[in-house]
């Protein structure tokens, strides 16, 4: 195992870092409002996962937080390791130079297994990772809004929580084996009149699993395409057992 030898400076500036998406990615933006980028989340926020301190490989990629100095971690004499970022978000932060750049791991207060620690004013801090956080959506209090198809699409929007959600309809062939909410939704390319089962999902701020609304019985897959959307909105508006499938589900 090579080691890399770095110098370890307590500094208290913020740096600014912008990086573009790299190859084989799609960008995504998300308002500051809707998903909060910080070493805990707090009160009226989600964790919906963690902040990769690399672009390799990984799912999903940060480039605005990747180390500029091609470094994205820092590991001690036990193989215990920080993650490193370009950008510092907590005061105090583990700052590491590295070739004249200096890249941050967000410090915690207290302690932690398997994490590195420091003293710092006689408090002791435990380095951690970014955290994606997700902002919350009440699904005790209705949504408002109203729903219009344009053209063939099945989609619609409403007013959550004072946030515009949008989702799309789907017709698949069956309804979940069980519970109300899945994570993709089969169609029959061969039998197009099987696809009569309406489904539902939030496509921005976050993505939704599909939740289960209802099928076409009478009207079979030709009344699921005109009315499912519709169905959607009203459903949405009206249950907060699906509200609260939905939102839990966004990620």
């Amino acid at each position: 195992m090579k080691w890399l030898k770095v110098a370890f400076v307590w500094m208290f500036v913020l740096d600014a870092f912008a990086a573009s998406c790299p190859s084989g990615y799609i960008s995504s933006n998300y308002r500051d409002s809707d998903l909060v980028i910080s070493a805990s989340c707090g009160t009226g926020t989600t964790q919906i996962g963690e902040v990769s301190s690399t672009c390799n490989g990984d799912e999903e990629c940060f480039p605005d937080y990747v180390c500029g100095a091609g470094v994205s971690k820092v590991n001690t004499d036990v193989v215990v390791s920080a993650p490193l970022y370009s950008q510092k978000i907590t005061v105090p932060s583990l700052n590491v130079s590295i070739n004249s750049t200096v890249c941050y791991s967000p410090l915690i207060e207290g302690r932690t297994t398997n994490a590195m620690h420091m003293n710092h004013n006689d408090k002791v801090y435990y380095a951690t990772s970014l955290k994606q956080c997700r902002v919350d959506f009440d699904s005790s209090v209705a949504p408002t809004g109203s729903y219009s198809q344009q053209g063939n699409r099945m989609d619609w929007s409403l007013t959550a929580s004072g946030r515009t959600i949008t989702g799309i309809s789907y017709c698949g062939d069956k309804k979940p084996d069980s519970g109300d909410t899945v994570t993709s939704v089969s169609n029959s390319s061969t039998d197009l009149s099987a696809n009569y089962y309406c489904y539902c999902r939030v496509i921005t701020p976050f993505l939704s699993d599909w939740y289960y609304v209802t099928r076409y019985t009478k009207y079979g897959a030709e009344g699921c395409d005109t009315y499912c959307y519709a169905q959607c909105v009203d459903s949405m508006k009206s249950s907060s057992t699906m509200r609260a499938a939905i939102y839990n589900s966004m990620k």
